[in-house]
């Protein structure tokens, strides 16, 4: 399987070990924790082998411990105090006697789209970078008028120092 987060709560509720091959998003953190709790078996794309795979099936359908762990997980998830349809019912019940769910209203969605997605800050890196930049280029120009006036002083110095001397002679 590829490590999606249905197929993986249908593998534990149904107690069915895993090999994982993990493609994108989610996937690669849902196969390390396949393999940290001994539930399976996690190879990635980039070294699979015909010969990876099979010695990974092989494993997790002859190794008793991935069937044993993935039982153990499957009964802690189906404990629970009520079916899920008795759930679903009490919070509806739930919103209803309390007018709504405001207080549980996660607060990222008050939040404004540029705020959500950081354009602000982005934004003030942007300007920040610009204003440094700016400053560095002012003072580097600077600095070579400065030293280019110094090298003309200097050179212009030597030649009147050059002829006051050929003009002695």
């Amino acid at each position: 399987m590829q490590g999606g987060q249905q197929s993986m709560e249908e593998a534990i509720d149904r107690h069915v070990p895993l090999v994982v091959i993990p493609f994108n998003f989610d996937q690669f953190g849902n196969a390390d924790k396949v393999t940290e709790r001994g539930i399976g078996r996690s190879v990635w794309m980039e070294r699979l082998t015909v010969e990876e795979l099979r010695e990974c099936i092989n494993d997790v359908a002859s190794n008793k411990r991935y069937k044993r762990n993935v039982a153990r997980l499957g009964r802690l998830v189906r404990d629970q105090p009520m079916r899920p349809v008795e759930k679903a019912v009490w919070w509806t019940e739930y919103v209803i006697r309390h007018n709504g769910v405001e207080h549980y209203r996660y607060p990222v969605a008050h939040m404004s789209f540029l705020v959500y997605h950081y354009y602000d800050v982005i934004g003030a890196g942007i300007l920040l970078t610009i204003a440094i930049l700016t400053t560095v280029y002012y003072l580097l120009r600077r600095m070579v008028r400065s030293l280019g006036s110094s090298i003309k002083y200097s050179q212009g110095h030597l030649s009147s120092t050059k002829l006051l001397k050929e003009k002695a002679l």
